[in-house]
């Protein structure tokens, strides 16, 4: 089912797990996937941070880092109950591995994610809750620009990703088979962020 809303707003995620609930009657695994771009507000969070005015930069840590919180804030609750649970949060691999021109914003909040989940993963862990975080770099999705199209064609896998293949990594990560995983970022880049050479 389909739930509309603005994790930036505190109200939000709390309304999304109680409607889990209610239609479940449990919450196992939450995947935190919103950020980078907003459709309600279009506006471009990049520049030198010399030029950037606060409230960009708050913007772009509200969707991209407080958005994540609010929805662990939200979900362990109901995990911890259960005595089990899997959160994993998407983050990128611009910040906590790699960074961007013009992206302070951005790698500052993607970079925080990673730290949250570590954090929250030795808290919950005593709970049979593992908290990770999958880093995606170039994704071959509708939102794509022509820039980062050909920024994918120069990793060694010489393409960006496809959606189904950043999934698969998530789909591991909430798997029996990744249980003794956790608070760990788990990159799927194709190699990009471990390719010394650019020519």
């Amino acid at each position: 089912m389909g739930v509309v809303g603005d994790l930036t707003d505190p109200a939000t995620a709390p309304h999304l797990v109680a409607v889990a609930m209610e239609r479940w009657g449990r919450l196992d695994v939450v995947v935190q996937n919103a950020g980078m771009k907003s459709t309600s507000n279009p506006q471009i969070e990049a520049g030198i941070i010399e030029e950037m005015e606060y409230a960009l930069w708050r913007a772009s840590l509200s969707r991209n880092l407080d958005a994540t919180f609010l929805v662990a804030k939200a979900c362990l609750p109901q995990m911890t109950n259960a005595n089990w649970g899997r959160l994993v949060l998407v983050s990128s691999v611009s910040g906590p591995i790699m960074a961007m021109r013009g992206e302070p914003a951005y790698a500052a909040a993607k970079s925080g994610m990673v730290g949250l989940a570590r954090a929250l993963a030795i808290d919950s862990a005593s709970h049979g809750i593992t908290v990770n975080a999958v880093a995606p770099g170039w994704v071959e999705t509708g939102s794509q620009t022509a820039h980062e199209y050909k920024q994918g064609l120069a990793t060694p896998m010489g393409r960006s990703a496809q959606p189904d293949e950043v999934a698969a990594a998530i789909c591991w990560l909430a798997s029996p088979a990744a249980s003794y995983v956790t608070g760990q970022c788990l990159v799927v880049d194709g190699g990009n962020s471990i390719a010394e050479e650019r020519s």
